[in-house]
């Protein structure tokens, strides 16, 4: 079995304002040249959504506040896997919506399962859930390697 290597971790405050700059960190930290560099963006882009829509996470504190999101990448062989932790719902769990092709949102978890080719999935662990995806990807050749 192959070891994960963290390649970056951020939290985020569950606000729907944040969204962009969680999704424009994916993107810097693998890099433009990366091979999932596009999917992982988008669906990243998809599970912080979800966790800022559905989970506790976005309840305000006593002091108006928001709760965290946390993100993780990480490299598994030549696959990107990336976590996003949050503070859960107490009465929904992430599934799979039959949106129609109409529907303005809905569509999250369905193109993650598309696109990842069913490499996804949740677990709890306290009070929080991680909800994950998995790409495979072919490794990065630069130039150095290839005259």
């Amino acid at each position: 079995m192959t070891a994960a290597v963290v390649l970056g971790t951020i939290d985020v405050p569950a606000e729907a304002c944040r969204v962009a700059a969680a999704r424009h960190w994916l993107r810097d930290l693998l890099g433009t040249d990366h091979p999932a560099v596009f999917e992982v963006e988008l669906l990243g882009s998809e599970l912080i959504t979800n966790a800022v829509l559905h989970s506790d996470s976005a309840r305000l504190d006593d002091h108006g506040r928001p709760g965290i999101i946390s993100i993780v990448v990480l490299a598994v062989g030549h696959s990107i896997r990336v976590e996003v932790t949050d503070s859960a719902s107490a009465c929904d769990a992430p599934h799979v919506v039959d949106a129609g092709t109409d529907a303005i949102s809905g569509r999250g978890l369905r193109l993650v399962r598309e696109v990842t080719g069913g490499r996804y999935g949740t677990h709890a662990h306290g009070r929080n859930r991680t909800v994950w995806f998995e790409l495979a990807h072919a490794p990065a050749v630069s130039n150095k390697d290839h005259p």
